[in-house]
């Protein structure tokens, strides 16, 4: 279970606390919302394929309405970010908790399949590209290497140390070599949050200052402090229909429908 720190107390005491399914109710609110960003406001709306970065920075300097898309568009990726710890934390909860590792493993591997095509007409406005590989990828590697992990939990204090590094790096430079987008950001705050377990506010405050590299992310873990540890009610089976959904949905109405 999910040790709460401090933060976490003061939560308990107003009475501010939810379940995992909630905290998963409010990352999926923030994903969408990423998403209206990119697929509806960036590629429909904008077209921004049509600018240049010049021309964009042109635009915005004489026109004001170029100007409040582009921020209301980087406004939505910026709560879109804020979800990238609330993922983690499930992802470790779900590890600790599920009766099945490989089944585990291979829904995380089949939703990541699935929304690849999705993720690119929404983020990318084709139908296919290698530019980038969706976030769920990441989740994947971060999956295994949790695995991993675990499994040299028990060795010695130098070697393990070593071992530990050299899985973190592994799935640091499988994230890199396929160009996960957040990849870097996922495997090093899931790194983070596994390795130093159990130590409170030290371990967010560790894991807040690598998630920098994706800001506004570290503020995303305010909402992981009232994480009660409890499943709480409601069907998994959504969130994994739910991320392919909305990208599919948001991508078709951006590139046809505006």
């Amino acid at each position: 279970m999910f040790e709460r720190n401090a933060l976490g107390s003061n939560a308990k005491k107003m009475k501010i606390q939810y379940s995992g399914f909630v905290l998963k109710v409010i990352a999926a609110v923030m994903t969408i919302i990423g998403t209206v960003g990119v697929a509806i406001l960036q590629n429909g709306v904008m077209n921004l394929d049509g600018y240049s970065t010049e021309s964009l920075l042109e635009a915005m300097k004489t026109d004001s309405d170029v100007m409040g898309m582009s921020t209301l568009i980087v406004v939505c990726s910026g709560i879109a970010s804020l979800a990238l710890p609330m993922y983690v934390l499930q992802l470790i909860e779900g590890y600790r908790h599920t009766a099945s590792y490989k089944n585990y493993l291979l829904r995380i591997g089949a939703l990541a399949v699935i929304s690849e095509v999705p993720y690119d007409l929404a983020m990318k406005d084709a139908w296919f590209t290698m530019d980038s590989q969706n976030p769920v990828f990441g989740l994947l590697i971060a999956l295994l290497m949790i695995y991993f992990l675990d499994y040299v939990s028990e060795v010695p204090k130098f070697r393990g140390v070593m071992l530990k590094f050299f899985i973190v790096v592994a799935a640091v430079l499988w994230t890199v070599l396929f160009s996960i987008q957040s990849g870097l950001v996922l495997i090093l705050v899931t790194a983070v949050m596994w390795i130093f377990a159990g130590n409170g506010m030290f371990t967010t405050f560790m894991a807040a200052s690598v998630s920098i590299l994706r800001f506004p992310a570290p503020f995303g873990f305010i909402f992981n402090h009232f994480y009660n540890g409890e499943k709480g009610a409601g069907s998994r089976k959504l969130f994994y229909v739910l991320y392919p959904l909305q990208l599919l949905v948001l991508g078709l109405v951006g590139k046809y429908c505006l």
